[in-house]
């Protein structure tokens, strides 16, 4: 039914309540006009047909103009692209829009009966009904259809009754779940699901960040997101809350919490003297091994006379069926701590050798914080080789055996000037590779092992294919019960050892 149709009051107090009403139905419609809400991060959302309105209509069982002691007005819709109608009515001439009603609208329409409304004044007045209505996505449209109303009786009292309060807004619920609550280390997809009623905007927060972008993320107020978490090898704790918020200000919130849980400690193996990864050939014999690290500095207060060996091996792990891999060719950087005071070496080793074959290069220095890297291979000429170069210097000490020792540039051409020979000094590989921190011995006696803190091997590489690290290739260093270094698990091509002792 068409508003415009009714007839207008033509008197000037008539005039006057019509300039009235017709402010009050605007400040209603701009206070209750739709606040854009954000969707829950999905294309779909930002893509979702506007919802429309066709048509709104009322009917009354005597038609218009209202009596004056009120009579129920059912209010229809019809509209295109929607999820949900909200009915709006006043509670009392002039005041504003309120809530009545949400139903489902899907089907294209729906209709609310809207109780009784008492005019009290002595001149006819007007009363405004309105729909919202909210699509799929984020977007609301609303409108309005005006009912004219008659003048009340002569009453004997001068003035009306005051017009009853608004009802108090309904309090929203906030309701938040998470499945599974607690994932293993592995990682692995969950799923948070929320929802709550009487609201009219809500949004989902975690901390840290669950996903890329807004945090909250404004999403709908009854759904699921699901978020897929990456393997860990410690344990990792996210808070998730959901809020809701209603028409009047009011909000609720739930409170989740989502636990990824460390991987377990493995069961390393044990050595005397070795902590680090030793990776085994079952035939291929290995040519070539490398890896990267910065050289530590040593807690000389908790070891005064204390040293260790950071180097790279082909060969020499003992088999737990029996005999060795094959002889250790090994090179590397030597720390220790002689009576308080650091002091560092680069060096070489074929073990066994006859005579025992163990060189420290001259005039090369090495610092605490400087990046090593060494490595052990088989040259194009057939000669096994070692190369420990100092990438902070840009010294680098080699071995070719059956020739000799020195230090050279490491942007040199690879020529050095011999400090030692090797004639007579033969290799013929191995079926280990090695990344090793060692209790060394000296005169046939392991040296008291020092407290290096922690150094971390990179960029491995070795001439086996396809190859990689596995925890069961961890060993861990202990003597006589105690445990004094420790392999972390690896990561990527690398992996860290760190003294426990």
């Amino acid at each position: 039914m068409d508003a415009r149709s009714f007839p207008r009051p033509t008197s000037p107090l008539a005039a006057a309540l019509r300039c009235a009403i017709a402010a009050l139905s605007l400040l209603g419609a701009l206070a209750l006009s739709p606040a854009s809400v954000g969707g829950a991060g999905s294309a779909a959302a930002a893509t979702a047909p506007q919802p429309v309105i066709l048509s709104i209509s009322v009917s009354t069982p005597r038609g218009v103009p209202l009596p004056a002691a009120g009579e129920r007005v059912v209010v229809s819709v019809r509209v295109r692209n929607a999820s949900r109608c909200t009915f709006l009515r006043q509670y009392s001439a002039f005041s504003s829009l309120f809530p009545l009603k949400t139903v489902p609208c899907g089907s294209g329409h729906a209709s609310v009966a809207v109780p009784p409304i008492a005019n009290n004044y002595k001149a006819p007045l007007h009363l405004i009904y309105a729909v919202r209505v909210r699509g799929a996505g984020t977007r609301s449209v609303q409108r309005s259809v005006t009912l004219s109303q008659a003048a009340a009786a002569p009453r004997p009292s001068p003035s009306p009754a005051p017009p009853p309060p608004p009802p108090a807004p309904t309090s929203p619920t906030a309701t938040l779940s998470i499945a599974p609550g607690s994932v293993p280390s592995t990682g692995g997809s969950v799923v948070l699901s929320f929802s709550s009623l009487n609201a009219l905007s809500c949004t989902l927060s975690s901390t840290p960040a669950l996903w890329t972008g807004a945090n909250p993320a404004a999403v709908d107020c009854s759904g699921t997101y699901t978020v897929t978490l990456a393997p860990t090898t410690t344990e990792q704790q996210w808070t998730v809350t959901f809020a809701a918020t209603n028409d009047a200000g009011q909000s609720a919130s739930s409170t989740q919490t989502l636990i990824e849980q460390a991987a377990p400690i493995p069961a390393w193996a044990e050595s005397s003297i070795w902590s680090g990864y030793v990776v085994p050939s079952s035939s291929a014999l290995i040519t070539a091994v490398s890896g990267q690290w910065t050289v530590p500095t040593l807690n000389c207060a908790v070891t005064p006379n204390g040293g260790a060996s950071i180097w790279v091996g082909i060969g020499g792990y003992g088999w737990p069926t029996g005999g060795t891999s094959g002889t250790l060719l090994q090179t590397g950087v030597r720390t220790d701590c002689l009576n308080g005071v650091p002091q560092y070496a680069g060096w070489f080793e074929e073990y066994p050798s006859m005579p025992n074959t163990s060189k420290d290069f001259l005039g090369f220095p090495v610092s605490p914080g400087d990046s090593i890297q060494a490595s052990i291979f088989q040259g194009g000429s057939g000669a096994w080789e070692t190369k420990v170069d100092d990438l902070t210097t840009g010294l680098s000490g080699v071995m070719v055996a059956g020739e000799g020792w020195g230090v050279t540039a490491d942007t040199g051409d690879g020529s050095f000037r011999e400090q030692g020979s090797t004639v007579g000094l033969s290799y013929s590989g191995g079926y280990t590779a090695e990344w090793i921190v060692e209790d060394y011995s000296l005169n046939d006696s392991a040296v008291p092992f020092a407290d290096y803190g922690s150094v971390t091997f990179t960029g491995l590489t070795t001439s086996l294919s396809p190859w990689s690290l596995t925890t069961d290739e961890g060993l861990a260093m202990a003597q006589n019960g105690v445990v004094l270094s420790t392999p972390s698990q690896p990561s990527n091509d690398g992996f860290s050892v760190s003294y426990t002792g």
